[in-house]
C-alpha cells in the first residue's frame, strides 16, 4: 500500500544495495547509514512534492514526470531571462522589468500593461518564399502590419511567418515570447531587422525578455544600442 499515491515506499533489499553504493568504505554502524539513506529519501520526497506544489499538481493523478518537465521548462525560461538581463547590464543599458502571468497575444498582454509607461511593441518573425532570409519586424503593439506592403518594401516575391522551429533555430525562443532579446542566440547575424519608423519618436520601448511572463522597460537609445552591439543589421522602415 502506497502512502503516497505514485510514491512506492522504501524496500529493506533497496536500502541495503544503495548502503553499499553510498557507503562502501566507511565505518559507520549499519543503522546509522540506514537512517542516513532514509533521511535521504525522505528529503527527495519533500522537494518532489514541493515541485508538484509549484507547478499546481498536488495530489493530482500522481504524476511526477509532468510536474519535473513543467518545473524543468520554467527553469530554462528564468536562464533565458536572466541571459538578456546580463547583457543589458554589460552595456551599462538601464531597464526595469515588470512580472506577469504567461500571456501569448498582444490581447493578453495589454491587460498588465496600465504601469508601465512605455511604447509596447510586437515582433514578427517571417521568411521569404525561398526560405532563404528571415526577417523580424519590430511594430508598435496597437498597429497592423501590410504584409504586402513589407514584401514590396524589401523586395521579396513573399513573406510569411516563420514556422516554430525556424522561430527556435534562429531566435531560441518559442512562440508568445518573440523579442528582438532573441537576436543574441543569432550568431551569425543572419536574421535582418526592420523597425517601423514611427518607434524613432518613442522615449522607452517593451518587449518580453525572451519569455513571456514578464515585460522589459528600457530606453529606446538602449535598445538600439543593443542591436548595434549584437551585430544584426537593422533599418527604419515606414509600415
Amino acid at each position: 500500500m502506497y502512502l503516497i499515491k505514485g510514491v512506492k515506499p522504501i524496500s529493506s533489499k533497496k536500502i541495503s544495495k544503495e548502503r553499499h553504493q553510498i557507503f562502501p568504505n566507511t565505518s559507520l554502524s549499519y543503522n546509522m547509514k540506514r537512517k542516513i539513506l532514509i533521511l535521504n529519501y525522505l528529503y527527495s520526497l519533500c522537494h518532489i512534492l514541493s515541485l508538484r506544489k509549484a507547478c499546481g499538481k498536488i495530489c493530482k493523478k500522481g504524476n511526477f514526470v509532468d510536474a519535473f518537465n513543467e518545473i524543468s521548462r520554467g527553469e530554462a525560461m528564468k536562464e533565458k531571462e536572466k541571459e538578456v538581463y546580463d547583457v543589458l547590464t554589460g552595456l551599462g543599458i538601464p531597464f526595469k522589468r515588470f512580472e506577469h502571468p504567461p500571456v501569448f497575444t498582444v490581447e493578453e498582454a495589454e491587460k498588465y500593461w496600465h504601469n508601465i509607461k512605455g511604447i509596447h511593441c510586437k515582433n514578427l518573425f517571417l521568411r521569404n518564399k525561398k526560405g532563404t532570409v528571415h526577417y523580424l519586424v519590430i511594430i508598435e503593439a496597437a498597429k497592423r502590419i501590410d504584409l504586402k506592403k513589407l514584401t514590396h518594401l524589401l523586395h521579396e516575391d513573399r513573406l510569411s511567418f516563420a514556422s516554430e522551429e525556424r522561430l527556435k533555430r534562429f531566435l531560441g525562443l518559442s512562440p508568445g515570447a518573440v523579442s528582438p532579446f532573441g537576436l543574441l542566440y543569432d550568431n551569425k547575424n543572419l536574421v535582418r531587422v526592420f523597425i517601423d519608423e514611427g518607434l524613432k519618436k518613442a522615449d522607452a520601448v517593451c518587449f518580453h525578455p525572451n519569455v513571456n511572463t514578464a515585460t522589459v522597460l528600457i530606453p529606446k537609445d538602449g535598445f538600439l544600442k543593443f542591436l548595434e552591439k549584437n551585430g544584426n543589421p537593422y533599418h527604419f522602415v515606414s509600415l
